[in-house]
This record gives structure tokens, sequence and C-alpha cells, in this order.
């Protein structure tokens, strides 16, 4: 399974609580006005994503048979849940699965 490493920030106000991403957190992730891409989010040395905290870098899996080819170092994207944008991030870099 392929996967990137990418910084996101949860925007104040998207969500109530925190993100746990200690079994995985699965939002979409959209690049521009692309499709929504199914992604698992886990931490990297921290469990949680905090609304309005700080940017973290995370490692996104790359789960399903669909193109992930949006998602190239440098480019910028929304964090969906449903039609609600609740952050942002920005890929780092792209690299074999490390679980």
């Amino acid at each position: 399974m392929q996967s990137i490493r990418a910084t996101v920030r949860l925007l104040p106000g998207g969500r109530r609580s925190p993100v746990s991403l200690d079994r995985g957190y699965r939002p979409h992730l959209v690049v521009t006005d692309g499709d929504p891409l199914g992604v698992v989010i886990r931490g990297v040395g921290r469990a949680r994503l905090e609304p309005g905290g700080d940017e973290v870098e995370v490692l996104v899996e790359l789960p399903y048979d669909i193109d992930y080819g949006a998602l190239v170092p440098g480019a910028t994207f929304s964090v969906r849940e449903g039609p609600n944008v609740i952050g942002t991030g920005i890929v780092l870099r792209r690299r074999p699965s490390e679980r």
C-alpha cells in the first residue's frame, strides 16, 4: 500500500472535538476541485489533531484502488467530513507504506 507524508491542520470551527489518530482517521482529501479521495490518516509522534491547533505531520495511507495521482509533493488539499471542510494540508512526500 502506498502512503504519503503530509502536514494537516484542523480549522477553528471545522469540528467541535479532537480527532484521535490511534486507530486511523478516515476523512476525504480533495485537491483543488478534484474528486474526494478516501484515505486513512495515522499520527506520527502525536495521537490527536486539535481543532484550531498546530499543523501536524501525519502518515496518509492510500488504501483504495483509485487514482491518487493528484497527491504529489507540494499539492495542497482540504480535509473533508462529508460536505464540510474541517482542515487543510500539504503533501510533503510519497513513500512506501510504513506499517
